[in-house]
């Protein structure tokens, strides 16, 4: 958010740091989450712009329906998974890929082969509730994606 829109003492790194995401193609939103996160994890984490001691209060209980409602989602998405088919995520800077062994299970995990851009071989895993890879948005790939990655497989 631009001062002209809200406070008037952002740190003038966070204004550095949304102008050169913004200048790398982020949206406006994406901008400033980055610069912020940058700015508290790095740059001065002890500041009082990063404290969030009050920022939940009271909204513990619309988080908590907003988490399960994103979960039901995420686990509709899983559940919905085809055994063999390529599945993409875009996690951390890089593109994941995942190829279900075999369907879900009551547990809400599946089990299967993932790899990362840059490795050599795929490891076998679970993704799903109570994993690692929990959360991650997965998508069907398209027939040409899935036919670059195969020899990951």
């Amino acid at each position: 958010m631009p001062k002209s829109e809200g406070k008037k003492d952002i740190p003038a790194d966070v204004e550095r740091y949304v102008k050169e995401h913004k200048e790398q193609g982020a949206d406006e939103g994406k901008a400033w989450a980055l610069a912020w996160s940058r700015y508290c994890e790095y740059k001065n984490p002890g500041s009082d712009h990063c404290k969030q001691d009050s920022y939940f209060d009271g909204k513990k209980a619309s988080i908590e329906r907003v988490l399960r409602k994103f979960s039901a989602a995420q686990f509709s998405a899983e559940k919905s998974m085809v055994v063999g088919q390529t599945y993409i995520s875009r996690w951390a800077n890089g593109w994941w890929y995942f190829k279900p062994l075999q369907t879900i299970s009551k547990s809400g995990k599946v089990k299967g082969l993932l790899s990362v851009d840059g490795e050599r071989k795929a490891k076998k895993v679970f993704i799903g509730l109570n994993t690692n890879y929990e959360g991650m948005g997965w998508f069907p790939s398209s027939a040409k994606e899935a036919e670059e990655v195969s020899h990951l497989f």
